[in-house]
């Protein structure tokens, strides 16, 4: 038991590893687009899959004659995702600490996924600003799909409710960028502290249309 513990541990033990993982808690993707959206060539993409996929943490999906990677156990994946984020910004020594303070500015909303239904109830804009097709793999509920190349061709106001934006996790500047972008043109613009990883580990379903 320990051993295959061990084994998802040693396997996720990589910057580059825990970035695709962090990409597939989106959406289903191929090695070419991981590979893109990572910055690394296919055949490193590809080195790493084999390492997720052997220890069972990914499985492969083949559509006509492309193969596309996803998480084998979605929620518990996408929760481990989450875990060690947050786990990573408890431990960080003093001197990392400032990579993290960038994240945590006046413009981050202090709204939990236990709080965000009421937060839309009461009215509230929610935004999500990732690419097109993990919005449609799914998304939090009740969201509008405006990824941030959307944003940067629009003009005007957008919404005259309070919004709030999120991406792929606190960490993802696709959301700082967001904020950016809409807080031009309105008044009331925040940022979410989290996506859709740490919404399912918290147990709540997506939406999906």
């Amino acid at each position: 038991m320990l051993t295959t513990f061990a084994a998802v541990a040693h396997a996720v033990a990589h910057p580059a590893r825990l970035r695709v993982l962090s990409l597939l808690a989106q959406a289903p993707k191929t090695v070419t687009t991981l590979a893109e959206s990572c910055g690394e060539s296919v055949a490193n993409t590809s080195a790493h899959l084999a390492v997720l996929t052997a220890c069972g943490v990914l499985q492969r999906q083949r559509e006509g004659r492309h193969i596309r990677y996803a998480l084998a156990s979605g929620d518990e994946v996408a929760g481990l995702v989450a875990a060690l984020r947050t786990v990573g910004e408890a431990v960080a020594p003093r001197t990392a600490r400032p990579h993290f303070a960038a994240f945590h500015g006046p413009d981050v909303a202090a709204i939990t996924p236990h709080s965000l239904p009421a937060q839309l109830l009461a009215g509230m804009t929610l935004v999500d600003v990732r690419p097109e097709d993990e919005y449609a793999a799914g998304h939090l509920p009740g969201a509008r799909s405006l990824p941030v190349q959307q944003l940067k061709r629009m003009r005007g106001a957008l919404f005259t409710t309070p919004t709030l934006v999120y991406c792929r996790g606190r960490y993802c500047l696709g959301a700082v960028e967001g904020v950016r972008l809409l807080a031009r043109r309105q008044a009331e613009v925040h940022r979410l502290p989290f996506g859709v990883a740490e919404w399912k580990a918290a147990g709540y379903a997506l939406e999906v249309h």
